[in-house]
């Protein structure tokens, strides 16, 4: 803040009937100047989380204050009393005064006649309840030329004298006549409390102009025609007044780039930056509110507050550091109320109103914003969490805010400077600087100079026209290149005319020589970069030289010397160069390029020198290989290790340039060379014969410099999946062999460098999450998680083998497959057809076992040669909620049974782990690759045409619950890859068991639901699952009896229970006191399809005679229905009746009734008990009879709770339920633990939703608290949204299209429903409606103006509209709430939408429960050049947006990896610590072993050849089973670990470092070194951290973060819509019927629609759920299929076509005229003869000028479409576009139509017969002398002197009757509101930042000196002149500023 000062007025006043005093506070404040940015929102935080919870301590708690303010009466036994005609009962004595500001005494009344005010003052404050004025004379009797039904009048304002702002605050007005009564009533019911004060007065505000007119009434006249009564309450007293009156205050959003970024751009991380850019703090944009005032008044109960002031709003143009007005300045008015009626219910009121808003929106502003946000996000990100780390914030890209950045690519200091001013940029060599204009009212041009020249300045060039220019400085050219580095940011770089680029890894030593200089100049050039460009020309070059820079105390030689010419001459100006490096006192040469590339731009040469290596070589292969590169003679050889994996190096060539090099590869030292070896000979090979040279040396240099980049993107993204994983990510310790090609490519197009490629012919991608075993030519090769590996023959055949989970010793294995090169005739290839996988699409493998089938997609791709597989589990998992649940797949034929082995799922499922304590969120799944099925080996099953799959889901201990999924054949079948099927949503509620524990046993069970939607869609030959909490369940069951019931949905018979599943006769089952949840199973197969009625649906109830104490016994018995007998049915229904339901038969017949009730969607069904004891037959007929039945008192006492929103417990139920911790998930809660839980909670328990607390389930109690009452009203008169184009004209920002939007109105309140719940405590359901309506949309074309386009208007409805604007008041509240009411209610709003949202807690959202939506007619205008124009603008509008967040969000995952990393360093230090640990204390844990059946020999040869094969004696054919070799090894009755140790004993160290990476690969490619390390020196491998093995093995399937399978973007937003889906009670859509008008070509040919009527049908839904994306397709179907295929439509588009005479507006404008020539007569006929010849004449006046404005409409038309269509005829573009121009001059009249017409007729005449001679000339000049444009220009100007004339004639008529049709007024005219907004560029002030930064005003250390005001004002010259100036006043000197900036004049302070 600057600084400011405050005066405080307080006064306390004491009254006889008040026992506390009434305190008012008055705030007088000085202008206030706030500067906020991103580093003060990061110190509130550090001073929030430091000081925070301290602070706390001293608030005193709510509930308390309210205590003790209750205690203390602040009233006096005054009662409140009403006073009738206070000022004429003779109380008041009536004083003259001569200034209104006299102050009456108590009991006084001033009158002053000069400014006509009457002021009386009470005893006590008081509120005036009413005003009424009687008939009193006003004038002299001699005026009696007034009419007498329009009497003179006077208004009258009433105010009172508020203390706390120290004026009159106005109440309202009333008129005082001479003949009627007329009354203000301000105080209209008891609880007003807003107008009380002592002091009231009565100003007459009618002015008389006129000084013939004689007032006779006078202020003390006017007392007795009053009867003025006022009421006084102590309760009305407010007892706190506070006022605040703010003359300015200004807030400064700045750009804090201390903590932003600081890194460059890709493009500028060669250049210093300097220029506005190192300006630490810098403000972008200024809210401004002026006149502001602030009222807060509170009483006991209420308090209101009150704003109001003028707001405005700028944001830095950093193209000229101007200000640009966002918001133009507007009055706004903010009023807030509280209140608390007697039963403690809290009334909020929230009124917002404006006068006019005016907003502009233009690239400029975007961009400052955009930018702006960016970096306040880059800082922001230093808070995570509750820490504040700035440590990472500098390695973020750097934020460039100005428009135009200059790079000075020269070595010379240069310098930039505006035209006509006269302050240079100073730009040094290498240097980036961020420009600006200095003055805006000039030409945007520069000049440049350099010091070499004496600083002569060049001509002046512009720097927004991209490409590259020339400039001359003296005898030096510099070559200045224009380019877009964003959107909104241009990139200008100065060059000279010789540059030297450095393409290789290793810095380099140039000398170069000139012609007129005797001595060498010496330039060094880094790696990888190109030099800085130099003032010499090409020719000028005598000689270059190169050698090594010297490093590390060594010189190396010159090379010999080589010149320009030289290059030229060579072989495509390339020539190898020999550079010498010293090695162990020996010279060793090798060569590289020197290229030569050269450009001419405007007749100059400018020449770049390439220094690249003669070869690259890159490997794509899995794994490193040593790479070999010897002479043909072996006199000399280099080799080195390639990492591969995209890793590429540069080679040394060494000897001689004429001897050819041969290129070997090895797996490694010990494996033999590769052959044949590759010749390398530089200048041979096509990639030197196709060296590019038309390419520019911008590109080259560009290529260059970001090959770095290239390579790293390049490496990020191998082995090319989708998935994007990092390279460090991928396991690739074991690779098998694997052949490989190489081959040669151009490295950067224009030199002849060659990148040699060592390429797999194919990689492999296990990301499915679990091993697998690739057999390949009867060798066996392990595929551990995520890895990725070559196999050796592609072509040949393969399988794949999966382990058994339930039978470990068995390896599931497919049949053999091969690639093949067909096309697939699917997306979607099923490989167990003929077993081949197509390349380039996506297959499907199904692997059958005996007790498994394993499900595969395989992805093949080809990538630069390389086939890609990549192999992915074809259902993949997702735990949405927040509790770990095990789920399992099941496989079934349609019609078989489960067996008990496959109900047990042993050993076969994943625990899908909840994502709870995760602070990111992930979008990862798990693999579900095997499901369990039914069959021995020997029965074959057909899981392609009849499998149905499954899944079982356990939470717990609880018992399992199948789910059906789907048929397998409808996932994949006649259903694109890319498209996937249909999603799909289902509604379950899975078991959930909790044991209650007494004494350390388990002593019984507790049995509860958890409401869960699981969701699943295709894509790309993957299903992908999605488990989710359901927020909103469907029916939610309460058990209040004592006795355990099954629950289902009924028959559609309505006898027993319906089979939710054919295969799992399965029932849910809720215990006694307890809440449960259901989904109808009916309605789930119709999601997502949206329905027009609510379904309905109803419920039976089960019981079993057994044990019912025991939950679940009762749970598993519940899958045999046999042994439960069912009630009859319940309807669920939201109805006042209770249903009776009985279950069994007698005696032992159970009695139960049951109340349903609906809120939202959801049902709440009760169940409560009858006894058969207490009621008889008879009486249960009666009560049914009756529909009412009541629950004896006896009955009611043993109900033990009440029944909320979910079961409410008393203490003793309470022990009964535990809760597991979720990180002791072995230990249960103790009840004090739960005690204290749901203290800190609530009472009630539900356990469908998740929570953030350290528990699993929340404790929430609904209907227990009061929702507060927050009513909202906003009224906007008018809203005008002005998009700008900012680049089109030079100096001006000029509107394109602007939007305005009338009378927008907004009012939210509290709706009750009809009926009290009994599931909130026996209240009425609440909502809140919010109704929105806009009286007036327009949306304005403002090029029309510009005569390129041919409507003013492009949106605007049919139906004139009256607005509100004109007579509106802001400040007057009582028409406020009018205009608010009438708007609400308005018929003729364009708009209206209506909501109710649910009210279901008060810490839970709201739901949308009903929506209406109500439209008005209006017309479309739609042109296609217009929309060709438009389109590009919000494109690039966009564009500005995005690219910077896209920036942003790859920064975030930098970030984020980053965090993650250390967060994975500080685990991996721990696991090596505790693996140290594990190795001192072994612990005996039963683990499978990897190689239990492979022999010594087999595992050296494995690691010599780098494959693993199997032994002969467990290889087994294709398509059976064989032992696994992931299967374990364990002696009955052991607990130890078993690894062969005497194979441990015999093998090399060797193996056993395989074996553990064997054992650890799954840990992370990161994790293996180090742990190989740890373990070492250890000499038996049974005692390498036993605990550690076991663990990563034992969860190898279930949390290992390999295993997580990543679902795309597209997934993830489809799954979470189909879990939070669309749930509404109603959809109502009015029908609509728009007008379209549309103008536009297609295929060359002109098409026209005039005023078509297009009916868009109602849309009503009376029950919706289903998805965001399926709800907008089901509009998007009904209102196109209903305005394109329906019949009405179609009939009425085609009959307003107007190439057809438009017959549809003919026949519309005729059944008009003919209807009111009917209907205007008979009409009349019925009052009388007058009237029936009225209505004959106003008839036959219809019928005339419609039939006639018809007919000339058709025909004018007609001839228009005729006209344009001709002139594509013409073959003459240029007569067409002077046509089409003249077309667009407005025709006024009849004569004016005619005269443009003819002057149409007589050019177009003309230009047809000279098009004869024309056209000919003008081909021959284009094409040269040619017979076929001779031809050709004949043939156009023959087709021309036809078609023109016709074409004239045409156009004639249509002119003609276009001039009749606006002379008759027949023609609709589109206006504009509003004139076309223009801004000058010149017009703008400067902004503050200007001003900091060229006075240098930057505060960056304490006491500087600092900017404190600027302002705008007007120097008065000697001959009285005025001339623009600043002032500038600083803490230290006062500038006075010319507003052109060139100098100033300082005065110190």
């Amino acid at each position: 803040m600057n600084p400011w000062g405050m005066r405080l007025r307080i006064l306390i006043e004491w009254h006889n009937f008040l026992n506390v005093p009434v305190s008012t506070l008055s705030f007088n404040s000085d202008p206030l100047t706030i500067f906020f940015g991103p580093q003060n929102i990061l110190s509130f935080l550090q001073v929030y989380h430091t000081f925070g919870e301290y602070l706390m301590n001293f608030i005193i708690p709510e509930e308390k204050l309210k205590v003790e303010l209750l205690e203390t009466s602040p009233y006096t036994s005054v009662t409140d009393h009403h006073f009738k005609n206070d000022l004429r009962n003779g109380t008041f004595h009536f004083v003259y005064s001569i200034t209104p500001s006299d102050e009456p005494a108590p009991y006084q009344v001033f009158i002053c006649k000069t400014h006509r005010t009457m002021t009386w003052r009470y005893p006590n404050p008081r509120t005036v309840e009413s005003v009424v004025s009687h008939p009193v004379p006003i004038l002299e009797s001699s005026y009696t030329f007034l009419k007498a039904d329009e009497p003179f009048q006077l208004t009258c304002k009433l105010s009172f004298w508020d203390e706390a702002k120290g004026e009159f605050v106005k109440v309202g007005t009333f008129n005082v006549t001479e003949s009627t009564e007329h009354s203000l009533v301000v105080m209209r019911n008891a609880t007003e409390t807003s107008y009380i004060s002592p002091v009231w007065r009565i100003t007459i505000l009618t002015p008389l102009d006129d000084e013939d007119l004689k007032v006779i009434l006078t202020p003390e006249g006017l007392v007795g025609s009053l009867s003025i009564n006022s009421y006084f309450a102590p309760s009305r007293i407010p007892k706190l007044l506070v006022a605040v009156t703010l003359p300015r205050i200004s807030i400064h959003f700045m750009n804090h780039r201390t903590y932003a970024g600081k890194i460059p751009e890709d493009r500028l991380n060669m250049y210093s930056m300097t220029g506005l850019s190192t300006q630490v703090d810098q403000s972008f944009a200024t809210l401004e509110v002026t006149s502001g005032t602030m009222s807060v008044t509170m009483w006991m109960h209420r308090t209101t507050a009150h704003a109001d002031g003028y707001m405005r709003m700028t944001v830095t143009d950093y193209a000229y550091l101007t200000d640009i007005s966002v918001l133009d300045p507007f009055h706004f008015n903010f009023k807030y109320s509280t209140s608390e009626d007697g039963s403690k219910k809290i009334h909020q009121e929230l009124v917002i109103n404006s006068k006019p808003i005016v907003g502009k929106v233009g690239a400029s502003t975007l961009h400052t914003i955009i930018s702006s946000t960016m970096i306040w996000m880059q800082v922001l990100k230093a808070y995570y969490g509750d820490v504040v780390d700035i440590s990472k914030n500098h390695f973020q890209t750097q934020v460039n805010l100005s428009q135009i950045l200059v790079c000075n690519d020269t070595e010379t200091d240069l310098q930039l400077i505006q035209t006509e001013t006269k302050k240079p940029f100073p730009i040094c060599g290498r240097q980036c600087f961020a420009l600006t204009w200095i003055n805006q009212k000039v030409k945007q041009e520069v000049r440049l100079s350099c010091c070499e020249e004496k600083w002569n300045w060049s001509s002046a060039f512009p720097l927004n026209r991209f490409g590259t220019i020339v400039r001359r400085v003296g005898d030096k050219d510099f070559f200045i290149t224009t380019e877009n580095l964003y959107a909104s940011q241009i990139l200008v770089t100065v060059s000279g005319c010789f540059s030297l680029a450095n393409a290789l890894d290793i810095p380099i030593d140039v000398g170069v020589l000139q012609t007129n200089w005797n001595k060498e100049t010496v330039w060094t050039l880094q790696s990888r970069t190109h030099g800085p460009s130099h003032q010499i020309r090409g020719s000028e070059v005598a000689q270059l030289r190169f050698k090594l820079t010297d490093l590390n105390c060594k010189h190396h030689g010159w090379s010999h010397g080589i010149t320009i010419a030289d290059l030229k001459h060579a072989p495509k100006q390339a020539k190898c160069v020999a550079l010498y490096e010293e090695e162990d006192g020996r010279l060793v040469s090798y060569n590289i390029w020197c290229t030569l590339v050269e450009e001419v731009v405007d007749g100059v040469f400018r020449t770049l020198v390439v220094l690249s290596p003669i070869f690259r070589i890159r490997s794509l292969l899995s794994s490193p290989i040593i790479v070999s590169i010897a002479t043909a003679k072996n006199d000399s050889k280099v080799s080195f290790e390639l990492e591969g994996r995209g890793s590429e190096v540069e080679v040394d060539f060494l000897g001689d340039d004429t001897v050819a090099h041969l290129l070997t590869f090895q797996s490694d030292s010990e494996s033999p060379a590769s052959s044949p070896a590759v010749p390398l000979l530089p200048g041979g090979g096509p990639c030197i014969e196709n060296v590019v040279h038309n390419r520019s040396i911008n590109d080259i240099i560009k290529d260059i410099i970001s090959d770095v980049g290239q390579n790293r993107e390049l490496k990020s993204k191998w082995p090319f999946t989708r998935e994007g994983f990092e390279v460090r990510e991928w396991n690739v310790k074991t690779q098998p062999e694997a052949a490989g090609k190489v081959t040669f490519k151009s490295w950067v197009p224009g030199i002849p460098s060659v990148l040699v490629e060592a390429k797999p012919d194919a990689i492999f991608a296990n990301l499915t999450g679990y091993r697998l075993i690739f057999r390949e030519d009867e060798e066996d090769v392990l595929v551990l998680t995520r890895s990725a590996f070559s196999p050796k023959n592609i072509r040949g055949k393969f399988s794949f083998g999966f382990e058994s989970t339930l039978r470990p010793n068995i390896i599931y294995w497919s049949e053999e497959m091969k690639i093949t090169d067909n096309q697939s005739r699917s997306d979607v290839h099923h490989i167990n057809t003929d077993w081949q996988i197509p390349v380039g699409c996506y297959s499907r493998l199904e692997i059958n076992g005996s007790n498994m089938q394993i499900h595969i997609t395989i992805e093949t791709k080809l990538h630069d040669g390389i086939l890609i597989l990549t192999l992915r589990p074809t259902f993949n998992l997702q735990n949405r909620t927040k509790f770990p649940l095990s789920v399992c797949g099941i496989s079934l034929n349609l019609h078989s049974i489960p067996s008990d082995d496959l109900l047990c799922l042993r050993g076969n499922s994943i625990s899908l782990d909840s994502n709870e304590e995760s602070r990111e969120p992930t979008e990862a799944s798990f693999g579900l690759l095997g499901f369990s099925c039914d069959r021995e080996s020997s029965v074959e099953m057909d899981v392609y045409k009849s499998g149905m799959k499954y899944i079982a889901l356990q939470y717990a201990n609880s018992p399992w619950w199948f789910v059906q999924l789907m048929k397998f054949e409808s996932i994949f079948d006649n259903l694109s890859a890319p498209q996937g099927i249909p999603v799909k949503r289902v509604a379950t509620a899975i078991p959930s068991c909790q044991p209650h524990w007494a004494n350390g046993k388990p002593i019984d069970l507790i049995e509860v639901t958890l409401a869960l939607s699981i969701c699943w869609t295709c894509k790309n030959g993957q299903v992908w699952i999605s488990v989710a909490v359901d927020e909103n369940p469907q029916v939610v069951i309460f058990n209040h009896s004592s006795y355990s019931l099954c629950y289902a949905e009924a028959e559609s018979k309505g006898v027993g229970p319906q089979i939710e599943y054919e295969h799992f006769p399965q029932f849910r089952c809720v215990a006694p006191h307890t809440t449960a949840f259901y989904a109808f199973p009916s309605l789930q197969g119709a999601f997502p399809e949206v329905m027009n009625s609510e379904p309905k649906a109803t419920l039976v109830f089960g019981s079993s005679t057994l044990d019912y104490k025991n939950v679940r016994r009762m749970t598993m018995l519940c899958r045999d229905s046999s042994s439960i007998e069912w009630s009859t049915p319940a309807k669920c229904e939201d109805c006042d009746e209770v249903q009776l339901i009985h279950i069994g038969t007698a005696p032992s017949k159970l009695y139960l009734k049951v109340l349903t009730e609906k809120l939202g969607l959801t049902y709440y069904v009760y169940i409560e008990q009858l006894s058969e004891a207490e009621v008889s037959a008879t009486d249960v007929r009666a009560r049914i009879a009756q529909s009412q039945v009541e629950l004896p008192s006896e009955i009611q006492k043993e109900v033990p709770f009440d029944c909320g929103a979910t079961v409410r417990f008393t203490i003793p139920l309470i022990s009964q339920i535990h809760l597991y911790h979720p990180r002791e998930c072995n230990q249960l809660l103790s009840t004090e633990q739960l005690m204290d839980e749901i203290a800190s909670t609530n009472t009630a328990l539900q356990l469908a939703r998740p929570s953030n607390s350290k528990y699993k389930m929340k404790m929430v109690n609904l209907g227990t608290k009061l929702h507060p009452y927050f009513n909202v009203k906003i009224y906007l008169p008018e809203v005008r949204l002005i998009f700008t184009d900012d680049f089109t004209h030079a100096g001006q920002k000029r509107e394109i299209v602007s939007l305005i939007i009338t009378d927008f109105t907004m009012e939210r309140h509290p709706k009750i429903g009809e009926r009290e719940l009994r599931i909130l405590n026996h209240k009425k359901a609440e909502f809140w409606k919010i109704i929105l309506c806009v009286g007036d949309i327009q949306i304005d074309n403002a090029l029309y103006q510009e005569k390129r386009y041919d409507f003013p208007v492009l949106l605007q409805r049919n139906d004139p509209y009256e607005s509100n604007v004109q007579e509106y008041n802001l400040m007057d509240n009582e028409i406020l709430s009018s205009i608010i009411n009438y708007n609400v209610d308005r018929p003729s709003s364009l708009i209206r939408i209506g909501t109710e949202f649910l009210i279901t807690a008060p810490a839970e959202p709201q739901r949308l429960h009903c929506i209406d939506i109500k439209c008005q007619s209006f017309t479309v205008n739609i042109e296609d050049k217009f929309i060709s124009f438009i389109f590009p603008v919000f494109e690039n509008f966009a564009t500005i947006i995005t690219e910077r967040f896209s920036l942003l969000q790859a920064e975030n995952k930098i970030l984020i990896a980053q965090r993650k990393e250390n967060h994975g360093r500080e685990r991996l230090a721990l696991m090596e610590r505790s693996a140290l640990t594990l190795v001192e204390k072994p612990i005996k844990t039963k683990v499978p072993s990897l190689t239990p059946h492979i022999t010594s020999k087999t595992f050296v040869e494995l690691f010599s050849s780098r494959k693993l094969s199997l032994d002969s004696s467990v290889s087994s054919p294709r398509g059976t089973e064989s032992p696994g070799l992931l299967s374990p090894s364990i002696e009955d009755g052991s607990d130890s670990l078993r690894i062969h140790h005497e194979m441990v004993s015999v093998l090399p160290e060797t193996y056993q470092s395989l074996t553990q990476r064997l054992l650890y690969a799954d840990i992370g490619a990161e994790y293996v070194g180090k742990l190989e390390n740890s373990t070492k020196d250890e000499p038996e491998m049974c005692r390498i951290g036993e605990e550690a093995i076991s663990e990563r093995l034992l969860r190898e399937n279930s949390n290992n973060r390999l295993n997580n399978v990543p679902i795309p973007l597209e997934i993830v937003s489809i799954i979470q819509d189909l879990a939070n889906s669309v749930q509404l009670q109603k959809i109502h859509i009015h029908q609509v019927q728009t007008y379209l008008t549309f103008r536009g070509r297609y295929r060359g040919m002109y098409f026209a629609f005039d005023n078509s009527p297009v009916l868009l049908n109602e849309y009503l839904s009376n029950y919706v759920l289903t998805t965001k994306y399926t709800l907008g397709e089901t509009f998007g179907n009904h209102y196109l299929m209903g305005a394109v295929y329906k019949a009405g439509n179609s009939m009425r588009l085609l009959g307003s076509l107007e190439l057809l005479g438009s017959p549809g507006t003919l026949a519309r404008s005729l059944g008009t005229g003919v209807k009111d020539f009917v209907v205007y007569p008979v009409k009349g006929i019925m009052l009388g003869p007058l009237a029936f010849l009225n209505g004959l004449n106003t008839g036959c006046t219809s019928l005339v000028r419609n039939v006639s404005s018809g007919t000339l409409t058709s025909v004018t038309n007609f001839a228009w479409s005729v006209s344009r269509n001709i002139d594509r005829l013409t073959l003459d573009q240029d007569d067409e576009a002077i046509i089409e121009e003249t077309r667009r001059v407005p025709i006024d009249g009849i004569s004016d139509g005619l005269t443009h017409g003819l002057t149409g007729f007589g050019i177009r005449l003309l230009g047809a017969i000279g098009g004869i001679a024309q056209h000919p000339i003008q081909a021959m000049m284009d094409n040269g002398p040619s017979p076929i444009g001779l031809v050709t220009g004949i043939g156009k100007g023959l087709i021309g002197a036809v078609t023109k004339p016709v074409g004239a004639t045409v156009e004639l008529v249509a002119m003609t009757g276009q001039g009749l049709l606006q002379e008759a007024g027949w023609v609709h005219k589109f206006t504009r509101k509003y004139d076309v907004f223009v801004e000058e560029t010149a017009s703008c002030s400067n902004s503050l930042l200007k001003y900091r930064w060229k006075l240098g005003l930057y505060d960056r250390e304490p006491g500087s000196e600092k900017l404190l005001l600027a302002l705008e004002a007007v120097e008065e010259g000697r001959n009285h002149s005025l001339t623009p100036v600043s002032l500038v006043i600083t803490t230290e000197v006062c500038h006075f500023i010319p507003f052109s900036l060139q100098f100033r004049f300082p005065f110190p302070l």
